[in-house]
C-alpha cells in the first residue's frame, strides 16, 4: 500500500482517487559507489568502504475514472500532488505490517502520454522521484532517555574514623546501552536539559564524543544537537546556533548510533557525563532506525 504525504496531509494512492498504486521500481537496494586508495607500488586497491548514492525511486499508477471529464480532474489532482516545488514523504505499508517512509522530491515523469490513455476514461503514468537520503525509516521515532541519579560526588572512605572525600558536586558518569534496530547507522538528535556543567556525550563503542567542556546550562534551559545531515548544529531553547562551544576534537561530523555491521548487535555503549545536575537536569536521543531497503 502506498501514500504520498505533502505537507502532513497523507494521500491514498491505492483506491482510484485520485490514482491507483500499480507497481514500483528502485526501492531495495539503491545505488553505492566503493571508496579505495592505492599505494604507488600496490597492486589492486585498497577497500575503505562506502558510501550511498541518492535514490531514484519511480511510481506507476492508473488513474481511472468513469468520465472523461473526471479524468482530466484526477490528471491535475495527481500534477498538483507531484509538484517539484514540494517535498513528499512516500509511506509504504508492508505486507509485513511493516510501515516504512522515504522523504523524497519529483525528479520527473508525470508525461501523461496520450498511448497509455484508453477509451479517454484510463491513463497510466509513472512517476520518478529523488530521495537524497536513500534509506527508509521506521516513521515511529526511538527514545533514550538516561537514568539521571544526582549524587554528591563523594565517597565513604573505611578508615579508623569513617570519613567522606571528594568535591560534593553532583556529578554523573552514566553508560547505557542503546539499541540501533536499523541497519544503517542512525544521526539522533540529543538534548541536554539544564542545570548541568561541562556536559559530554561519548559512544564508547565507537569512540566518538561531544564536549561541552567548560559550558554551564541553567536550570529551565537546554541545548540540542542535531546530529542528522543537512543540519550538524547546536541550537540552544532560544534558537541561538551554539556549535562553535562544542569542544575540537568533538565529531559533530560522524557521530552516530552504529547498526550491527559495526557494532555486535547493534547495541551502542553510549556514556553521559556532566556535573552539577539535579532531579530537574536530562539527557536524551531522539532518532529513527533506517533501513536500506526494502
Amino acid at each position: 500500500m502506498i501514500y504520498a504525504i505533502v505537507e502532513g496531509v497523507e494521500y491514498d494512492l491505492n483506491y482510484g482517487d485520485p490514482a491507483k498504486f500499480e507497481g514500483e521500481d528502485d526501492l531495495g537496494m539503491p545505488d553505492l559507489h566503493r571508496m579505495e586508495e592505492r599505494g604507488p607500488m600496490q597492486h589492486g586497491s585498497t577497500d575503505r568502504g562506502y558510501r550511498l548514492d541518492p535514490r531514484f525511486p519511480t511510481y506507476i499508477f492508473g488513474i481511472m475514472a468513469s468520465t472523461k471529464a473526471q479524468l482530466w480532474d484526477r490528471r491535475t489532482e495527481l500534477l498538483r500532488l507531484f509538484r517539484p516545488s514540494q517535498s513528499i514523504i512516500m509511506k509504504h505499508e508492508l505486507p509485513n505490517g511493516d510501515i516504512r517512509y522515504l522523504d523524497c522530491v519529483v525528479n520527473g515523469g508525470l508525461k501523461m502520454p496520450a498511448q497509455d490513455r484508453k477509451a479517454g476514461i484510463f491513463q497510466k503514468v509513472a512517476v520518478v522521484l529523488k530521495a537524497n537520503d536513500p534509506t527508509f525509516y521506521d516513521p515511529l521515532a526511538d527514545e533514550h532517555t538516561f537514568a539521571l541519579v544526582g549524587g554528591a560526588d563523594e565517597c565513604l572512605v573505611p578508615t579508623e574514623i569513617p570519613m567522606t572525600v571528594g568535591i560534593g558536586a553532583s556529578t554523573v558518569y552514566l553508560t547505557e546501552p542503546i539499541a540501533n534496530e536499523g541497519d544503517v547507522a542512525a544521526y539522533p538528535i540529543i538534548r541536554i536539559t539544564g542545570p548541568i556543567e561541562d556536559p559530554k556525550i561519548t559512544n564508547i563503542s565507537t569512540g566518538e564524543v561531544l564536549d561541552l567542556d567548560g559550558i554551564t546550562i541553567a536550570a529551565g534551559h537546554y541545548y540540542e544537537i542535531d546530529l542528522r545531515y543537512g543540519y550538524k548544529r547546536v541550537l540552544d531553547n532560544h534558537g541561538v546556533v551554539r556549535t562553535a562551544e562544542l569542544s575540537s576534537d568533538s565529531d559533530l561530523v560522524t557521530w552516530h548510533l552504529a547498526d550491527d555491521a559495526e557494532v555486535t548487535d547493534g547495541i551502542n555503549s553510549v556514556e553521559a557525563q556532566g556535573i552539577g545536575m539535579t532531579d530537574f537536569s536530562g539527557i536524551s536521543l531522539v532518532w529513527f532506525n533506517r533501513y536500506i531497503g526494502i
